[in-house]
């Protein structure tokens, strides 16, 4: 769940890997690099930002679950030769990887208002933004050309000073639950708008197909549909070879282009299998 963690480290680290500094009448900064974090360092303090899962692996489509927290926590350390659980957690990115049936940007037409959060959609990402906190959406394969749908879920805590949380908070299980809590609260915050996806649509026998899929969804899908027609064929409404008839074209409906996908429930579920599996017991 973890990902782009931003620290203050007291007092201030020794620069190592320097790539830029600046001075004004006022102070000196030095900017420098660890692995993939980056260091700004003035008189006083270091602020350290950057993605834990990258530090760790190489890559952030995977993020950083709670049992690699502690771990990270003390090679992060060793790298910077100052033991620094108890820098004070500035802001933190609670985030996770969804394997979705159809392209991410897809999801966003069924992602609606949520208060207090001002809904932005730019370009290929959607943001939920306030002054402390941002949720985010965004197609993670495309930003790291990686093969398949890949969702990216993001919230953004950006001002956690006044928490007085430290580095090694977010080796507790109840400081981490807490965090994964709160993220699935706020997806599940967001009023969700209903709409139906076709598997497939080339051409007009394929658009009616489809239309017939959105009906067939209204009527409760193949259960439903199944449970209409038996009722009809107990009320000897239709006949027995036409009761097997009509099953067979609903079966056949579906696996010509399918009656359409929930989007929400997909949504729904593998976001609370995320939380689930997020969740230290």
């Amino acid at each position: 769940m973890v990902d782009t963690i931003t620290l203050k480290i007291e007092p201030a680290l020794k620069p190592i890997e320097v790539y830029r500094e600046t001075k004004t009448l006022a102070s000196t900064k030095v900017f420098s690099r660890c692995r993939n974090l980056e260091l700004i360092t003035n008189e006083d303090y270091t602020i350290l930002k950057g993605s834990l899962p990258k530090f760790v692996h190489g890559s952030n489509i995977i993020t950083l679950p709670f049992d690699e927290v502690f771990s990270t926590i003390q090679d992060l350390s060793n790298q910077l030769e100052r033991d620094i659980s108890n820098a004070q957690i500035l802001g933190v990115d609670w985030s996770t990887t969804i394997s979705t049936e159809t392209k991410p940007t897809v999801y966003y037409s069924i992602l609606g208002e949520t208060h207090p959060f001002r809904r932005v959609h730019f370009m290929n990402s959607l943001y939920y933004n306030t002054n402390a906190k941002v949720l985010l959406f965004y197609d993670k394969g495309k930003e790291a050309k990686a093969i398949g749908n890949l969702l990216r879920n993001e919230v953004r805590w950006t001002n956690l000073k006044k928490y007085g949380l430290h580095f090694s908070d977010l080796a507790k299980p109840d400081v981490f639950n807490k965090f994964t809590e709160q993220w699935l609260e706020t997806y599940v915050s967001i009023n969700k708008i209903r709409k139906p996806m076709p598997k497939q649509i080339r051409n007009p026998k394929d658009w009616n197909r489809f239309m017939q899929s959105v009906a067939l969804e209204a009527l409760g899908g193949k259960d439903g549909a199944f449970e209409i027609v038996n009722n009809l064929h107990a009320q000897r409404d239709i006949a027995p070879h036409h009761k097997t008839r009509i099953k067979q074209n609903i079966n056949q409906l579906i696996q010509n282009i399918g009656y359409p996908s929930n989007l929400e429930e997909e949504l729904n579920l593998k976001f609370y299998e995320v939380a689930k599996k997020a969740f230290v017991v």
